[in-house]
């Protein structure tokens, strides 16, 4: 058995740390967002919130071919990428063809990019995909791994921060009130 004095002091000491691993739950909550960030102000013309613009064309032969033939309208409700696959012949780098669309989650993802050396018909092409956001984005072609990637404005995984860090919090205000009640120092 412990002397009342320094189970008094040890008992100081309990509410003190509970209390700042409360506050630690608390700020953790601090600065987190509740949405995604707003990058861009939503324009009355637009006819959704969100709405974006892709350079689309189907099977063009060169880049500024299908840049130049696109069809110049928003793209429709649930898409969120602009999404582009490029042919091109891996010993010269001319292009061969070019496809370019407006794409859903589904579609475009971090494993849907990059670049293959060649394709099952002609064995001196070179196929490369890339995914992006945001209105116009896919302007220029992939040409190399390091073109034919996955780019956002907003994080891919945005719940996932989010939720880590509202558990966090819990287990600080449950692990707070457990202090406080004695209950951890009773076992």
């Amino acid at each position: 058995m412990l002397p009342p004095t320094l189970l008094a002091c040890a008992a100081g000491h309990i509410h003190w740390l509970s209390l700042v691993i409360f506050f630690l739950g608390i700020i953790s909550l601090h600065g987190l967002p509740t949405d995604p960030p707003l990058i861009f102000s939503y324009d009355d013309t637009t006819p959704f919130p969100d709405a974006i613009k892709c350079f689309t064309c189907d099977s063009r032969k060169t880049n500024q071919e299908c840049n130049d033939k696109a069809y110049d309208g928003f793209c429709p409700q649930g898409t969120k990428y602009c999404y582009t696959e490029h042919h091109l012949n891996s010993l010269s780098g001319d292009s061969v063809l070019v496809h370019k669309l407006c794409a859903t989650n589904g579609e475009c993802t971090p494993n849907s990019v990059g670049c293959s050396d060649f394709t099952p018909q002609q064995f001196d092409t070179k196929k490369c995909i890339s995914c992006c956001e945001g209105s116009k984005c896919n302007e220029a072609v992939p040409t190399n791994s390091s073109t034919a990637i996955f780019t956002t404005i907003t994080p891919y995984s945005h719940g996932t921060l989010l939720q880590s860090s509202r558990l966090f919090t819990s287990l600080c205000l449950v692990l707070s009130t457990m202090l406080v009640r004695g209950w951890l120092w009773c076992m």
